[in-house]
């Protein structure tokens, strides 16, 4: 069993159990009798840098501060990737990577507002009906959003229908 360590005391019949546990789980805790059999992995985790970047590389190029978390990082350990410079905070619970090459504006505006529409001038740019870049993009978006949500790094009209 590479990368595993039953305890001492599980006998070996156990090993192909162990084996498809690990498969499926990583690692594991397995109850015989009243003793409890701990496995861990060696050298199987992977660096915190590496959980974001793939991550952040999963999601498109931009994660949700959710996603981080949900792959095994802490809101500390977001922070201090935060704070090394190696993910760059874009608005309040969106992350990409400083590394990262230069992300297009229409996939900035579909991850930070899902529930917008691209309208009028922008819709023509963006299913190629125009070469004109729009200086700002027309978004319509639903009356009940925030206008916090609004506030995003890209230029945009909001249309409110």
């Amino acid at each position: 069993m590479t990368g595993l360590r039953p305890s001492r005391r599980s006998p070996p019949c156990l090993e192909v159990f162990v084996e498809m546990l690990y498969s499926a789980f990583g690692c594991g805790i397995i109850l015989f009798g009243y003793r409890f059999i701990f496995l861990y992995a060696e050298s199987v985790s992977m660096s915190k840098t590496e959980i974001a970047e793939k991550t952040i590389a999963e999601n498109g190029g931009i994660a949700k501060t959710a996603e981080l978390l949900s792959a095994g990082l802490s809101k500390s350990d977001i922070g201090r990737l935060t704070d090394s410079g190696v993910i760059v905070r874009i608005r309040h619970g969106f992350y990409r990577l400083r590394s990262g090459k230069h992300l297009p504006e229409a996939l900035s505006i579909a991850v930070m507002l899902p529930d917008g529409i691209v309208a009028v001038e922008s819709a023509l740019f963006l299913y190629g009906y125009s070469d004109f870049t729009p200086r700002e993009w027309s978004i319509a978006v639903p009356r009940s959003i925030s206008l916090g949500k609004l506030k995003i790094d890209v230029p945009i009209k909001a249309y409110f229908i």
